[in-house]
């Protein structure tokens, strides 16, 4: 998947899908939760977007974390 503009993804230390936005909205997130334990995927336009860490996720959370991703990246 290719990212269509830039895009975090903030996974928690136990790698649960937390957020996927802008540079900007992500910080917000990080300060909202007074923690710096996420783990932060950044990915520029352009950038192939490598959904490497989707295994560790049931099938349900893939879904719904592809959903996010895509809508987030189309504007939707």
């Amino acid at each position: 998947m290719k990212a269509t503009k830039d895009a975090v993804i903030l996974l928690n230390a136990n790698d649960d899908f937390l957020f996927v936005g802008s540079k900007e909205e992500a910080t917000a997130k990080i300060k909202e939760r007074g923690t710096i334990d996420d783990i932060i995927l950044t990915f520029s336009k352009g950038d192939e977007i490598d959904l490497f860490f989707l295994d560790r996720f049931s099938k349900e959370k893939q879904k719904v974390f592809i959903d996010v991703l895509e809508r987030y990246l189309n504007d939707l």
